[in-house]
């Protein structure tokens, strides 16, 4: 390389470094927006306890023990609840919920359902739960909201 050309190159990496510099921070690089939910749950038990809300990504919704890609613990107040759980990415889920009346985590079942649970888009459980598609929601940038009943 000649010296006019080797000159060349690092006037021109002295002249274009601040801008590289200033371009590259990562506080100049906006986060992806995100979802809000906003749930209005219906028939909610006088019994008390907490409501337990899971938001499942469809690989998570059918897999016993999935963690939620969201989640909102609440106290149950009989009638309807307004529920929020914000910070979502946009995509494709469904909510299963249930009202935690004697307070040990867990969804109780045998015989008789003992908990009050709901699903989104109020997709119906038999013996079983519903497929994907009968409760996915879609969740876009910004404010979303859905309506659950209990059962």
């Amino acid at each position: 390389m000649s010296a006019r050309r080797a000159r060349a190159a690092l006037t021109a990496a002295i002249l274009l470094a601040p801008a590289m510099r200033t371009s590259l921070h990562a506080e100049d690089i906006a986060p992806p927006p995100a979802a809000t939910l906003t749930i209005t749950v219906h028939n909610v038990s006088d019994a008390g306890g907490e409501l337990r809300i899971g938001v499942f990504d469809e690989a998570g919704y059918r897999t016993k023990g999935a963690a939620p890609i969201a989640r909102k613990r609440t106290l149950a107040r009989g009638g309807t609840m307004t529920v929020t759980i914000e910070g979502i990415a946009p995509g494709t889920y469904a909510v299963k919920m249930f009202q935690d009346i004697n307070g040990n985590g867990i969804f109780d079942v045998g015989m008789r359902l003992t908990e009050p649970f709901g699903i989104s888009n109020d997709a119906q459980a038999s013996l079983s739960l519903p497929a994907f598609d009968d409760a996915k929601i879609a969740l876009h940038a910004g404010d979303n909201a859905i309506d659950v009943t209990l059962h």
